[in-house]
């Protein structure tokens, strides 16, 4: 609970910290909102991954509403437990005026072993709009499952940044 707690504060932090202008040459990131309240168990993963976007991806930031309650931060991604193994279909790029959609978190997955971290960032990926390669390479993001139960790699290769924040300018 207090991992869960303080990964949490850690994205948090981490969004609230960004500039309130973008300069000329630079805009605004795109800021994703997310609902999580119907799978608490996965908070963890999913504030680590938003910690980690919101340092590193140029283009997108990602808002939990539970953190972000007044706001106005409309969420367009809302996170469910499913208990079938992931989906390789792409779904993004997402954008903060889209219709919402549904992502399901794979405690199936989890059950076989499989890193909840990288679950996660198999999903933003597909979020960002990146395509599935299952190449079965550990610092490939978005080989999924293929890389198997011993990849705990959540840190995106950075052409798979480059792709995403191509995506969002």
């Amino acid at each position: 609970m207090l991992k869960q707690a303080v990964a949490c504060i850690a994205a948090t932090l981490a969004v609230t910290a960004l500039p309130a202008t973008a300069s000329a040459s630079e805009a605004a990131p795109t800021v994703i909102c997310y609902d999580s309240s119907q799978v608490r168990d996965w908070d963890e993963a999913l504030g680590q991954n938003s910690w980690y976007w919101s340092g590193h991806g140029k283009t997108v930031t990602l808002g939990d509403t539970r953190l972000w309650p007044n706001e106005g931060c409309r969420p367009v991604i809302r996170f469910v437990p499913s208990d079938s193994m992931p989906d390789n279909t792409v779904i993004g790029p997402v954008r903060p005026n889209d219709r919402p959609i549904t992502v399901r978190l794979s405690r199936a997955a989890l059950r076989k072993g499989f890193s909840a971290e990288r679950l996660v960032a198999r999903e933003y990926g597909r979020i960002f709009g990146l395509p599935m390669n299952n190449s079965g390479k550990c610092d490939d993001i978005m080989s999924g499952v293929s890389a198997g139960k011993d990849c705990h790699n959540f840190w995106w290769p950075e052409a798979q940044v480059a792709q995403m924040n191509d995506n969002y300018r």
